[in-house]
């Protein structure tokens, strides 16, 4: 099974960043908007030479992450 494992800094609480992560239902919502356009239930059997374009999107969605979350309430 492959992993990508990338961090980010947020300018946010711990409580701020696990509670919107832990709603996996709005992730289009309060994690990503404007980058997930909806939340998708899929089982991934197998990822085959994918790693550079989902590295790149992951890259991408955690800069929205970061901007989303660092935003004070």
């Amino acid at each position: 099974m492959a992993s990508i494992r990338r961090e980010v800094v947020i300018d946010a609480t711990p409580e701020r960043v696990w509670d919107a992560l832990r709603d996996v239902g709005t992730i289009h919502i309060r994690l990503a908007p404007g980058f997930v356009a909806d939340v998708v239930r899929e089982r991934i059997v197998d990822v085959d030479e994918a790693a550079p374009a989902i590295a790149s999107m992951i890259e991408q969605g955690l800069g929205v992450i970061q901007k989303t979350l660092g935003k004070r309430a």
